[in-house]
């Protein structure tokens, strides 16, 4: 995403790590807006928060604590960018993954 809405210098894959959470989903929703390629890396593929642009996104099993899983994602996909906003803090997991679903 560019600043001030100046042209992205690069306009390749951009993985978004945390998609379907409250701050990942707004980012997503503006990349896909943005007519970027994302790959979203979550835990569970079904679409929660990104319902709206799930036709849109590439969404992939994964953790981000796993880190070969990470890198065969950005090898697949060729990613260029990489935004990560995951939740691990404040409500527990649990209760996050239910709106996340």
């Amino acid at each position: 995403m560019s600043a001030l809405n100046e042209p992205a210098l690069d306009e390749g894959p951009v993985l978004v790590i945390g998609a379907k959470g409250l701050v990942g989903a707004a980012v997503t929703k503006r990349l896909v807006e943005e007519g970027r390629r994302v790959i979203c890396v979550e835990p569970k593929t079904t679409p929660g928060r990104l319902a709206k642009v799930a036709d849109a996104v590439e969404l992939v099993a994964g953790d981000v604590r796993d880190m070969s899983g990470l890198l065969d994602t950005i090898g697949k996909f060729g990613v260029r960018e990489i935004v990560t906003v995951p939740f691990y803090q404040g409500r527990s997991i649990f209760d996050e993954m239910s709106v996340m679903v």
